[in-house]
């Protein structure tokens, strides 16, 4: 498999001390989203949604960014759920991330798609603290999926023998 050169972009933002630099911005530079974009020849995602569904989806993937940008000005006193859960341990906030996990697969067995969306918005919002804590950027994830895009024709998890091969590298 081929190897993808580290991101020296998310990684100015690090050494510049901040976590609000317009680097993280899904449209900085050159005004181009970049999201994930899966092939026509792949899954034929253009096909099957209409374009306003296509473009919801782009601007709601900023949604988790953005929340990934406010999570560094969160006080006590403007949201106090969010601030206690950031000042949570690491092993606290894995073991709420399952939790809510849990509650997404509950509604899906319950065959309730209001609540599967519900309770998916709580673990992606969940998901986004988690990064946060840890020092992870959206951008990363999205370029995570998009070498899988690249490499598969779709976003999948990656083959184990992929894995174990990039991992000899």
């Amino acid at each position: 498999m081929k190897k993808v050169p580290p991101n020296n972009h998310t990684n100015a933002w690090r050494s510049r001390g901040t976590r609000f630099g317009h680097a993280l911005s899904p449209h900085a530079g050159n005004g181009a989203s970049r999201g994930i974009h899966v092939p026509a020849a792949g899954l034929a995602a253009e096909s099957r949604q209409p374009a306003a569904t296509r473009l919801a989806l782009n601007a709601n993937a900023s949604v988790l960014e953005d929340l990934s940008r406010a999570l560094g000005q969160v006080t006590a006193g403007d949201h106090p759920r969010t601030f206690k859960l950031l000042q949570s341990s690491q092993r606290k906030l894995a073991r709420k991330l399952i939790e809510e996990a849990c509650e997404v697969t509950v509604e899906a067995v319950k065959r309730d798609p209001h609540g599967v969306v519900r309770e998916s918005a709580d673990l992606l919002y969940h998901l986004v603290v988690l990064w946060f804590h840890i020092g992870i950027e959206p951008i990363e994830i999205w370029e995570e999926m998009q070498t899988r895009a690249d490499a598969l024709g779709i976003a999948e998890k990656l083959p184990k023998t992929t894995v174990c091969e990039t991992a000899a590298d």
